[in-house]
C-alpha cells in the first residue's frame, strides 16, 4: 500500500483503531520484548490505554502471536502473514470502510437502510461521514451525498 493511500486509510479510522494499528506497526518493526512503559511513551498514550489496546488486538490471533507479560510485550507474525494482512483486517472491520463497501454494492441507501445494514446508530454514521468525505475528496475527487447516501463525482 503506497503512503498516500495509507494516509487516506488512517484518516478514516477511529482513534482507537488507529492507536492499535500504530502499536502493531511499532511492534512489528521492533523485534523482541518491548517494555510496556517505554512503548506507552513512544505511542504517546497512558499505560492503561495501551493495556486496553493490547486486549483489543488479541482478536488478531490468526495473523500474529502476541506475547504479553506484566511489563513487556512482543509480536511475531504467523507463517505467510505480514503487516499488509493487518491492514486488510483493520479495513474490513472498520465502520468507515464497511459504509463505503455498502455504497459500492448497493449504489445508494437511505440513512435508515444504512443504519439497519451496518447495525450502527444514525449518530455514529453522521460522526464518521466527515472523515470519509474528506479522505475520498482528497484522494479520489469524489464525495458522498447525505440524502440518499451515495457517491457523487466532482
Amino acid at each position: 500500500m503506497n503512503n498516500s493511500r495509507r494516509n487516506t486509510m488512517r484518516h478514516m479510522l477511529s482513534h482507537a483503531d488507529l492507536r492499535k494499528l500504530e502499536m502493531i506497526e511499532y511492534l512489528s518493526s521492533h523485534r523482541g520484548l518491548q517494555n510496556i512503559q517505554d512503548l506507552a511513551e513512544k505511542l504517546n498514550v497512558s499505560e492503561r490505554t495501551l493495556k486496553e489496546d493490547i486486549e483489543g488486538i488479541l482478536e488478531y490471533d490468526k495473523i500474529f502471536d502476541l506475547k504479553y507479560y506484566t511489563n513487556h510485550i512482543a509480536l511475531r507474525f504467523q507463517n505467510n502473514q505480514s503487516i499488509q494482512t493487518v491492514y486488510k483486517y483493520v479495513l474490513s472491520n472498520s465502520d468507515a470502510f464497511r459504509l463505503i463497501e455498502a455504497l459500492l454494492y448497493h449504489g445508494s441507501m437511505s440513512m435508515e437502510e444504512m443504519v439497519d445494514h451496518l447495525f450502527l446508530s444514525r449518530s455514529t454514521i453522521y460522526r464518521i461521514l466527515p472523515n470519509i468525505k474528506k479522505a475520498l475528496e482528497t484522494q479520489f475527487n469524489i464525495s458522498i451525498s447525505n440524502t440518499p447516501l451515495s457517491f457523487v463525482g466532482k
